[in-house]
């Protein structure tokens, strides 16, 4: 059995039985690959999620933090635009926001990747909370909802060059 995660795993140990090892998410970087250099103004936010609507409290506080920023709000997803292929959405974004494999895809094409969403905000990843992030499969589970304050300050900490391409 496989797990994607250490959250995974242990459920499947503990609710199951199950022993499993870990293959975590994987990317074919020559599709999700750099194609713009990275931008010190944050000039688009681009959400990606099949569990909200735009009316949603979490979607509520990222277009108040687009605000903050001057930023163009863009959203893909279920309750917003569909796309099979994201990667034209993430090629215009400075920052993707999600939860799970959406963050990934765009860290792999050297965007700052942001987890929020219905489970809580576990903020930008960085090398510091990778570890702690990916346990639960960039999820947000286990983190209380940022407030618009504090997203804007965990952005202004993280939001870097020097982030983007550990990132990547």
């Amino acid at each position: 059995f496989v797990a994607v995660s250490e959250e995974v795993q242990s459920l499947l140990q503990t609710a199951y039985n199950i022993e499993s090892i870990i293959i975590r998410n994987f990317f074919d970087l020559n599709h999700f690959k750099l194609n713009k250099k990275f931008s010190s103004k944050i000039k688009q936010i681009l959400i990606n999620t099949n569990y909200n609507s735009k009316d949603d409290p979490e979607i509520k506080v990222i277009r108040d933090v687009a605000n903050h920023y001057g930023a163009k709000l863009a959203a893909i997803g279920q309750g917003f635009t569909m796309s099979f292929d994201t990667k034209k959405a993430i090629e215009d974004a400075d920052i993707i926001i999600g939860m799970g494999r959406s963050v990934l895809e765009g860290m792999a094409m050297g965007k700052i990747g942001f987890v929020h969403g219905r489970w809580g905000t576990a903020g930008v990843v960085h090398e510091g909370n990778i570890n702690e992030i990916r346990y639960c499969n960039f999820s947000g589970r286990g983190n209380e909802m940022m407030t618009v304050d504090e997203i804007i300050k965990n952005i202004d900490a993280f939001y870097n060059l020097k982030n983007s391409q550990w990132g990547r």
